[in-house]
């Protein structure tokens, strides 16, 4: 089980919010590399505008980017930036360090 379902799981659980919106966005793409904000809306428990906002908020700190979804300009694609991908890679090892 991916890592951010196993916090979802242990917030519905517990009935209170681990993370925040922010992780959550950078969890998701660090386990779903170049997916579309549809795909992050689908799992989130987050509202739409919220997401949105803290979308525009990674991008402007460049710890996210976006990309052409096909070749068509209308639809992107998220990803990490190299930056963000090394920060959550180290992360990710400290984590399973732990179990």
């Amino acid at each position: 089980m991916a890592k951010l379902e196993r916090i979802r799981s242990m917030e519905d659980d517990l009935r209170v919010r681990i993370l925040t919106c922010e992780a959550e966005i950078l969890m998701f793409l660090k386990e779903n590399e170049g997916r579309k904000l549809s795909d992050l809306y689908e799992v989130s428990k987050y509202s739409h505008v919220t997401i949105h906002d803290y979308i525009r908020r990674l991008m402007a700190a460049d710890i996210i980017a976006k990309a052409s979804f096909d070749g068509d300009g209308r639809r992107v694609s998220y990803m990490l930036t190299e930056k963000a991908g090394k920060v959550l890679d180290g992360l990710y090892r400290q984590i399973e360090g732990l179990t």
